[in-house]
């Protein structure tokens, strides 16, 4: 007699990316999880279900995982000016008048995605215009990597911010007296807080919208590394009323009110929301020249950056994180910024613990700090596609430091795994692009035709692993997900391509076909 299932899936290469790292053409699925996998004949012999899918060939992998991402900005950045790609400030200011035309209602107008480094000349841009164009409504622009941006005289206004504020951990410019409109880090945040919000009806439609975009590119969990209480509220509400579906790992902002918040709840771990982690921002960005350097920017010899964070109070709190048993996640981009983190991690984690505390970006990192890592057991988080975005323009900003930036073998050879995201929106949300970006070291133009500095390219299974397996692993959820195993959520991802045996230049290309998340479709094609 057969067994009992909801769904067959038969007639596929499953890549399982169990320890074996092997391969199943069938898989049965009941009450949301896989009950076995094989070859066609075992699994369609020995289960019945109401639901049988032929996929004719295609390619089943675990539901990809994004290890650090920002879910909430992505969405938001759905209802604002999309600004990537933007060739021009003159372009950025074209979308930006554009935008209001096609909202005349709104009370603040807000873009994100331009990149100076795609411009000539590559200069950062200032207030001037936008008071001529937007005098009575404040408006900031928000750069790629979400640590820059350049504001009107309204938005600073509104802020309170003028050419006489100081803000801690953030850069006000000043140039000949006045405020130029440039605001980095904890001064763009003050500016964002300023303006008005979309009503929490918006928000949530655009939250929405945003998910549904994660399951077109084949993601079912992600890892959102910057959320708040009342964004906590929000997911659970919209999981209370089955609206949101995406499995989220929460790292919540580690401020004194934050923390004791989350002391005082306790853990939250939920096959959706995830929230044991608290994150911590220990410098800025490169392409802001934000972030921390232990010697000055080679193509700005009178600032090193931005150091966030500080001693002892940064340990005295990991102390009390530990002691709550919560996971710590550190932004580090500069080497003096990782130095920082990965030392005060020693000053406080046992040698060869299970915490699993993670260091977010590791971007420039020394080798005797990589040392550290091994010895601390401490995650390397890291982003494929920020080497690829920025190896047009980082010699000639960080000099010869850049043979230790974007070193994703060298750090995975330290650990053993590393986990992969893509830092979307900084990045574009499709996963494939990482995996291109971690195992080929080009753009999608295939440029450089040798990579740049290939020899710390991943391995094509080595690029599965970050995105399933492993970074589930750095969410301490690798027994319910990141793998097609007996037992474990059938959360799949299935495409048109194989990705262990392509070519190459064809992955950034291939198709989702099919999502399914609990072994229920999300998306098809």
């Amino acid at each position: 007699m057969k067994t009992p299932a909801d769904v067959l899936l038969h007639n596929a290469c499953i890549f399982t990316v169990n320890a074996g790292f092997t391969t199943a053409q069938a898989l049965a699925i009941a009450g949301g999880r896989i009950l076995e996998t094989g070859s066609n004949k075992h699994i369609l012999g020995s289960y019945h279900a109401p639901k049988v899918i032929n996929l004719n060939g295609a390619f089943a992998y675990p539901g990809f995982y994004d290890a650090h991402c920002h879910l909430l900005r992505y969405a938001r950045q759905l209802g604002e000016v999309h600004l990537f790609g933007a060739a021009s400030f003159n372009e950025v200011l074209q979308r930006t008048v554009q935008y209001r035309q096609n909202n005349p209602k709104v009370k603040a107008i807000i873009g994100r995605g331009w990149n100076q480094n795609l411009w000539q000349p590559a200069q950062m841009p200032n207030r001037t215009a936008l008071d001529a164009l937007f005098p009575d409504v404040p408006v900031l622009l928000t750069r790629v990597d979400l640590h820059a941006a350049v504001a009107n005289r309204a938005a600073l206004d509104l802020a309170g911010i003028d050419a006489n504020t100081q803000i801690d951990g953030g850069i006000v410019e000043v140039v000949n007296g006045q405020t130029s409109g440039l605001v980095i880090d904890n001064a763009l945040y003050r500016v964002e807080t300023a303006l008005p919000a979309p009503s929490e009806q918006e928000f949530s439609n655009l939250l929405i919208q945003a998910q549904n975009h994660c399951f077109q590119y084949g993601l079912t969990s992600v890892a959102d590394a910057l959320v708040t209480p009342p964004d906590v509220k929000l997911f659970e509400e919209l999981y209370r009323n089955n609206l949101l579906k995406l499995r989220i790992y929460a790292m919540m902002l580690a401020t004194e009110e934050n923390m004791q918040y989350c002391f005082e709840r306790g853990m939250s771990i939920s096959e959706g929301l995830t929230l044991r982690t608290f994150k911590f921002f220990a410098d800025g960005a490169l392409g802001s020249r934000g972030a921390w350097l232990q010697t000055p920017y080679s193509d700005a010899p009178d600032t090193c950056g931005l150091q966030l964070l500080h001693n002892p109070g940064f340990i005295n709190q990991l102390l009390r994180i530990k002691h709550h048993g919560f996971q710590v996640a550190t932004h580090a981009i500069g080497d003096a910024a990782n130095h920082f983190v990965v030392n005060s991690y020693a000053n406080v984690l046992p040698p060869g613990n299970n915490l699993r505390w993670r260091l977010e970006h590791a971007q420039i990192i020394e080798p005797q700090d990589i040392n550290l890592i091994r010895q601390y057991q401490i995650i390397p988080s890291v982003q494929p596609t920020h080497a690829t975005s920025d190896m047009y323009w980082v010699k000639e900003r960080i000099g010869k430091r850049v043979q230790n930036a974007y070193t994703c073998r060298r750090l995975l050879q330290a650990l053993g795994l590393l986990a992969a995201g893509s830092d979307f929106p900084v990045e574009h949300i499709n996963p494939l692009l990482g995996f291109y970006a971690a195992t080929a070291r080009k753009d999608v133009q295939g440029y450089p035709p040798g990579g740049f500095f290939a020899q710390q390219a991943l391995t094509r299974v080595q690029a599965l692993k970050a995105m399933t397996i492993w970074a589930a692993y750095a969410a301490f959820e690798e027994h319910e997900r990141g793998s097609l195993q007996a037992g474990k959520l059938a959360d799949i991802a299935i495409l048109d391509t194989n990705l262990m045996t392509a070519p190459l230049e064809q992955i950034p290309q291939a198709k989702v076909l099919l999502t399914l998340l609990d072994g229920k479709t999300v998306y098809e094609q």
